[in-house]
């Protein structure tokens, strides 16, 4: 099981209800495929540029093309924004210069070409306008967290959220340093980050291909905050690596016990067919 199919695993069932809940007839959305074109158009107009990178093997860049940006929602921003769509793997250059490491990801850049923010995944389209716009007025961003974490360092929120900005672009010292922060700022996960930092520096480490450290954070999340929502997620996680280390005997039992703990769960039959490509 990689890396797509695990994150297909933890989150189809969230999202399809979400999608499901809003779909409409698609809003019909202009595209410029080229960013040099994107910018010379901006540096006329003054506007700023929305990147959407994707990936062809991302089931998540289509659903959000479809839905979110294909909503009348979405499409009311183009007045303000030129629409940009390009695909990762063709512009290998320009996804390592922006440091991309997850689909679907949405960069805003001001009309010079620099780096607004950033939208990683897939977000309904409400709450993806509602970014975009407080992006647009200098909220919510990198910039805004570190200017805040300058006033308030023992801000658990605020030190989260820099983590995640951090993460995002694959700066992953930096992220590290405020999820630990986190950690030690609010150790009884009071604040409900605490698990969030442990889940999310096991990913970077996955990313990293680290993935004895990565089992050592999620050991630590199952163990401190067993009552934690991730904790299943967490489960699955530790039975990837344990694939990945080459463990495959430790694997499949990880994930036939995750069967029986989670019968409902509802990509069970795809976590039963790991198991058989495992035993395999």
């Amino acid at each position: 099981m990689n890396g797509h199919t695990i994150k297909k695993l933890l989150i189809f069932g969230l999202v399809w209800l979400s999608i499901a809940s809003c779909s409409s007839k698609p809003v019909k959305i202009n595209w410029v495929s080229s960013l040099p074109e994107a910018l010379q158009t901006a540096g006329k107009s003054k506007q700023n540029i929305l990147v959407f990178f994707y990936a062809d093997w991302s089931k998540w860049s289509r659903v959000l093309e479809d839905s979110s940006l294909g909503s009348s929602r979405f499409a009311s921003l183009k007045n303000k924004i030129i629409f940009t769509k390009l695909n990762a793997e063709t512009e290998a250059g320009l996804t390592s210069k922006y440091k991309i490491s997850d689909f679907p990801t949405l960069i805003l850049l001001n009309s010079k070409g620099e780096e607004i923010d950033r939208v990683v995944g897939y977000l309904p389209s409400k709450e993806l306008v509602n970014k975009v716009n407080n992006y647009l007025t200098g909220k919510e961003t990198l910039t805004d967290f570190q200017n805040r974490i300058k006033k308030d360092s023992s801000n658990v929120n605020i030190n989260f959220k820099l983590a995640v900005k951090y993460q995002e672009r694959s700066r992953w010292s930096e992220a590290e340093q405020f999820y630990r922060k986190v950690l030690e700022l609010d150790p009884q996960n009071s604040r409900l980050k605490s698990d969030s930092s442990l889940f999310n520096l096991s990913i970077m480490s996955i990313k990293k291909s680290d993935f004895d450290k990565a089992l050592e954070n999620l050991d630590q999340l199952k163990r401190e905050f067993p009552k934690s929502s991730l904790v299943m997620s967490a489960e699955l996680y530790r039975a990837f690596c344990y694939a990945k280390k080459g463990d495959k005997n430790k694997a499949i039992a990880l994930y036939e016990s995750f069967i029986k703990q989670y019968p409902k769960y509802p990509q069970a039959a795809s976590v039963s067919e790991e198991i058989k490509r495992l035993k395999s």
